[in-house]
């Protein structure tokens, strides 16, 4: 199989194995019999159960709960595949969660040990004491966490006692030549603590940042902003869920996951998919990545113009070469010059070499590529690209319960104006003194990029001041049968708060 899926050679910084171009589908030949794979009643409802799970690894719990117990593991899990090659967002979600894998804990260690950002950030702090600037709630926090790391996780080595966090680098490295593992616990807390100052720059440099002439930057920025994220939640992992393999689904499943993956063996289809498990759990691509790198992935091979292979594009097809073939967030495509259109050019992310294709995953802006539940979208070639449209869904959550660093946004005209931008931040945020700030300033709560604002604020269920939301009552700002419905008890009103739901029924009866 190795053979004919023209792998060339392999970039060894990387990591990157050269995808001959066009590819070919290693499922094209067992997508029939997918769709022949099923399962009891029962256990499909149980499956839709786990889909519909909010939160990655309580999903990654039900679905190893689910195999567990299962009397045909693997058959379930070519069903799951099956339908994710169908189209099915839940089980697309599920199998990228099957394939959750996380990188060690030196390894991550050797990425962030130099504490730049860290470094960075007590600077400015420093800095603004010196001056008599105020610090913001994030920074004094943040300056705090510090010293009291440095004081009640203690490392080997002296350190200066003014400014402890200089020593930080050396320390850790130390610690981490010391076989006891006493030290693990404060080597995790201080590389949590550069996790979360990359973050603390990353929002001061968005907030403050024109869309407009930076738009490329802010898509590095939001990227960078995910990676973060989900480096933080591998290191929250329990040491036991984390120890031996990388693919945590073979940790959790123990002495089931060898005779899974030899019956899954048993079957053309099973065999690819053993292939990706066995790839992922030496490549380790992060879930991010494998949701953006299979989309990717798949909008290239769908090129009108690239595309000439006889195999309709599936998805597992994609993923296998993902899986496969990428290295640190980066994928390398070998076409011949003639077959290298220049609306690649215009991608974010990507770049052209001779006759290499270059995919840099930090730079391109996943919203192009990918929907909700990590669905690829049907990408339109024929469209040019929009520089200054930048996805924020992913940074605004990334960053929800900051609330310094979403009253940035706000306080940003050329952000704020986005269309969705303050509708997303009413919907998800439940910071009260964020909310207030949206009711308080009429151009966050008027025009047509803000039409849905008022309502989504008197459904917030957060304890925003009746006074900042009783002008909202109006027909001016929501239509009169909606706020019908929301008085009533039984209808909408049912979904706000009783407060909120009686200051309506009032105003509209003297109406």
């Amino acid at each position: 199989m190795g053979a004919k899926l023209g792998i060339s050679y392999e970039y060894k910084n990387e990591g990157c194995r050269v995808i001959s171009f066009p590819p070919e589908m290693p499922f094209a030949g067992c997508l029939d019999e997918l769709t022949k794979v099923n399962i009891e009643q029962i256990d499909k409802n149980r499956l839709n159960e786990i889909t519909l799970i909010h939160g990655l690894y309580k999903r990654f719990e039900g679905i190893v709960d689910f195999l567990s117990i299962s009397e045909n593991p693997s058959r379930d899990i070519i069903y799951i595949a099956s339908l994710a090659a169908g189209g099915e967002p839940g089980c697309i979600q599920l199998l990228y969660t099957l394939l959750i894998a996380v990188a060690s804990m030196d390894t991550i260690v050797e990425e962030y040990a130099d504490f730049i950002s860290l470094k960075h950030i007590m600077k400015r702090i420093e800095d603004k004491k010196m001056s008599g600037k105020d610090l913001t709630e994030k920074e004094i926090w943040f300056g705090k966490q510090v010293l009291f790391l440095s004081g009640s996780y203690p490392l080997p080595g002296y350190s200066d006692a003014e400014k402890p966090w200089l020593a930080w680098e050396i320390k850790v490295r130390k610690a981490l030549a010391d076989p006891d593992e006493r030290w693990d616990e404060a080597i995790r807390k201080r590389i949590m603590a550069e996790l979360e100052a990359r973050r603390l720059r990353i929002s001061q440099i968005v907030s403050s940042m024109n869309p407009e002439v930076h738009s490329r930057l802010l898509t590095e920025l939001i990227n960078e902003s995910e990676n973060i994220k989900w480096i933080k939640r591998t290191l929250e992992i329990p040491r036991s869920l984390s120890e031996g393999s990388t693919l945590l689904i073979r940790n959790r499943l123990e002495n089931q996951w060898e005779g899974i993956i030899d019956s899954l063996k048993g079957s053309e289809a099973g065999k690819l998919l053993a292939d990706i498990f066995e790839f992922q759990t030496a490549k380790a691509h992060s879930y991010p990545q494998i949701r953006i790198g299979t989309s990717v992935l798949k909008a290239i091979f769908q090129h009108p113009i690239l595309s000439r292979s006889s195999s309709k594009v599936d998805l597992l097809s994609c993923l296998y070469h993902f899986v496969h073939s990428a290295g640190k967030g980066k994928m390398e495509l070998l076409m011949s010059s003639g077959k290298i259109d220049k609306e690649l050019l215009d991608i974010p992310g990507f770049r052209v070499e001779d006759e290499l294709l270059r995919v840099n995953l930090e730079s391109v802006r996943t919203d192009m590529f990918v929907g909700d539940y990590g669905v690829p979208i049907e990408y339109d070639w024929s469209k040019p690209i929009e520089e200054s449209s930048v996805g924020y869904k992913s940074l605004i959550l990334s960053y929800i319960d900051n609330t310094t660093f979403l009253t940035s946004l706000l306080n940003n005209p050329k952000i704020a104006g986005k269309p969705g931008i303050v509708s997303l931040i009413a919907l998800r945020c439940k910071a009260t003194s964020v909310l207030s700030l949206i009711a308080g300033r009429r151009d966050l709560y008027t025009g047509f990029a803000n039409k849905n604002v008022p309502l989504i604020l008197l459904m917030n269920p957060a304890r925003i001041s009746i006074g900042s939301l009783r002008k909202f009552i109006h027909v001016k700002y929501i239509d009169k049968m909606t706020l019908q419905q929301l008085a009533n008890r039984r209808g909408k009103g049912g979904q706000i708060r009783e407060e909120v739901r009686r200051e309506i029924a009032q105003i509209m009866k003297k109406r």
